[in-house]
């Protein structure tokens, strides 16, 4: 990610902080950005150790993204592409 890339995606996040949750009356969920440490928290028991854990997280991390585009303007991506061909290198020994 550049850095410019990353400098935006930081500021589309810091804009989730200053919306608004979409849940009212739970504990913990005060801004939109909250709204996603409580949807894990209470999804954990459902979804770890289960066979929908990486469809759940690939979900997450595009409803995600969305929220970022739709309410804060982000022209990034955040999810990775199954349709990859690539492989990561590494250099260490």
């Amino acid at each position: 990610m550049t850095l410019p890339d990353r400098k935006a995606y930081q500021e589309a996040m810091q804009c989730l902080m200053q919306k608004p949750s979409r849940y009212k009356g739970i504990d913990g969920a005060k801004t939109a950005y909250d709204d996603y440490g409580v949807l894990h928290y209470y999804q954990t028991p459902f979804v770890h150790n289960s066979a929908t854990f990486l469809v759940w997280h690939r979900h997450y991390n595009w409803v995600l993204e969305q929220d970022l585009h739709d309410m804060c303007g982000y022209k990034g991506t955040v999810s990775l592409s199954c349709s990859t061909n690539s492989r990561p290198t590494s250099t260490a020994r």
